[in-house]
């Protein structure tokens, strides 16, 4: 059995934009950001036993690639990562704006 992985670059090129940005509560909205949250999917098979990497591109606050919008970096950036029953079927976790129980399933990381 072959396992295929596919990927998609995030931003897409028509997006026009070079790097996907959360920005801290305390940020204007204006920005783009309405909910200071970005929630991001990965289906793995079942029966996939191999390690699977995530990496995160620039991961801290105030680093070369980070957009500055009112003088000063102050806030924080939490990483968590869920799997099992729930992570992706229980409809919080789908919803476009994190105003529901988008912490489901089971916390890995």
């Amino acid at each position: 059995m072959a396992f295929i992985a596919y990927g998609q670059p995030v931003p897409g090129k028509s997006e026009n934009i070079d790097f996907i940005a959360t920005f801290g509560n305390e940020s204007e909205t204006q920005w783009g950001d309405d909910d200071f949250v970005q929630v991001f999917f990965f289906l793995v098979p079942k029966g996939y036993k191999k390690p699977i990497y995530l990496r995160v591109f620039d991961p801290n606050t105030g680093g070369q690639h980070d957009l500055l919008t009112d003088g000063a970096f102050n806030t924080k950036t939490e990483y968590l990562i869920f799997g099992g029953p729930g992570a992706f079927s229980d409809e919080g976790s789908r919803n476009h704006k994190a105003t529901g129980n988008y912490r489901k399933g089971n916390l890995l990381i």
